[in-house]
């Protein structure tokens, strides 16, 4: 009984422990939860604080994400307000580019030249062929200064060759120097852009008696509202070729236009006499008309041992026909124009002289002349016009001295209709008929050629 007793009194006292600390307990836990519940509570409102704080300097920074962008809106806005003050393009004639205070220009034009041709030759053949006659691109105006002018063109028919580059110095326009490869100042015809000629052709007169293009340094000018000359020394090579000696050409020509109320403007053009003045054989804004009268003189000492080329034109074939390699060459020719809003008539006289120094044959003179004359139907739009050249070759019995036989004259006749498309010649359709005959010195005809030839050009 004493043990059993012992025992159960430790588990009366268990019992009362548990009873007396229960309650203890259970205050001790409500007051951990009520301290992780402030703690979090505290968290929890620094936590939103800091989110505040961040979507306050994400506003901050859309803000001057804004500013930023509106200052390079405002900056580009001010640089394109200064370009366009500064700089104009468009088309005038030709895409164009300048500066506004005129010390920059360029103008930009294409053209192009599509040609049908059947040929009805003397041997019975008959040719018939298209063919694109020219391709040329352009770019004229200024550099540096309103009066430094420059002009680049390319040829590209069957394959890329510089044509004209050239600079003018034009500061005083009466005495305006001239560095490059042009035309050479001399005969009318060569000097009229092949993008304004009546004809589909230029005459056979020119293509006997012309210098065409070369390099050299020349000195141009335009005097009052009358009078405009250009004169210049080139290598004598032709186009795009270099002289191997020193016998260089020289060339120059002066004109003289008159008109009741027309403006000579200086042009950085083939020749320099510009405004109503251009070197276009029919169109005028002129009510009474414009007359032009020209005269040109050039010259060379030709040497083909030292050299072998020749300035373009006739003269080498003909050097061949007088037996001569050596030889003195002087040209002269004259020119008259008149052209009214309706109609125009056109002359042109050459004259050339060579004089051979390696052989006893005595000096030769050829002589050729072209007339041509327009009458516009519909004013501005439809033109016909006709044209008669003609050579006299030299072929006296102590002239030519060269193997086989000389020519003795040629001449050619060509009927043309002309379709003005843009009412001038930058857009056009022109059809021309000719009759080409060459005679030799022993009556022998060699060429009696009928040519018909449809060309459509389109310059812009």
């Amino acid at each position: 009984m004493h043990k059993r007793r012992f025992k159960v009194r430790p588990l009366i006292l268990i019992l009362v422990g548990l009873i007396i600390t229960v309650p203890f307990g259970s205050v001790n836990s409500e007051e951990i939860v009520a301290t992780s519940q402030s703690r979090y509570h505290v968290e929890l409102q620094e936590l939103k604080k800091q989110m505040q704080q961040l979507q306050d300097q994400i506003n901050m920074l859309e803000i001057q994400n804004q500013e930023v962008n509106q200052k390079l809106y405002d900056a580009m806005s001010a640089e394109k307000a200064v370009w366009t003050e500064k700089f104009e393009a468009g088309y005038k004639k030709g895409l164009y580019f300048k500066s506004k205070d005129g010390n920059w220009k360029m103008k930009f034009r294409i053209r192009g030249q599509f040609t049908a041709l059947v040929r009805d030759q003397k041997d019975g053949l008959t040719r018939t062929n298209f063919t694109i006659t020219r391709l040329r691109f352009k770019w004229n105006g200024n550099a540096f200064r309103p009066w430094f002018l420059y002009t680049v063109q390319l040829g590209a028919k069957d394959d890329v060759a510089l044509r004209d580059m050239y600079f003018d110095i034009a500061y005083n326009k009466q005495i305006a120097p001239r560095v490059g490869q042009y035309k050479v100042p001399f005969g009318r015809q060569e000097l009229t852009s092949s993008s304004v000629l009546q004809f589909v052709l230029r005459s056979i007169v020119n293509a006997e008696f012309g210098y065409g293009r070369d390099r050299g340094f020349g000195i141009n000018g335009v005097a009052g509202q009358n009078f405009a000359y250009g004169a210049g020394i080139f290598n004598g090579a032709g186009r795009n070729d270099i002289s191997l000696n020193s016998n260089l050409l020289w060339a120059g020509r002066t004109q003289f236009m008159w008109s009741n109320g027309g403006k000579l403007k200086y042009s950085g053009s083939d020749f320099v006499s510009g405004g109503d003045y251009k070197l276009i054989p029919n169109f005028t804004k002129v009510a009474g008309g414009v007359f032009t009268a020209g005269a040109g003189v050039a010259g060379i000492k030709i040497n083909r041992n030292q050299d072998p080329n020749v300035p373009a034109g006739g003269i080498g074939r003909r050097m061949d026909e007088l037996g001569t390699d050596v030889a003195q060459v002087t040209s002269i020719t004259g020119d008259i124009n008149y052209k009214h809003p309706r109609f125009n008539v056109q002359g042109s006289y050459y004259g050339r002289w060579i004089s051979p120094d390696d052989i006893e044959g005595s000096t030769a003179f050829d002589q050729g002349f072209n007339v041509q004359a327009g009458l516009f139907v519909v004013p501005r739009e439809w033109e016909i016009a006709g044209r008669f050249s003609y050579i006299k070759y030299d072929d006296g019995t102590d002239v030519v001295l060269g193997e086989g036989a000389a020519r003795d004259r040629t001449y050619g006749l060509t009927g043309g209709l002309n379709y003005y498309i843009s009412k001038d010649h930058r857009w056009k359709l022109q059809a021309t008929y000719s009759y080409l005959n060459t005679e030799d010195e022993d009556g022998t005809e060699t060429v009696a050629d009928s040519i018909f030839q449809a060309q459509l050009q389109a310059l812009f």
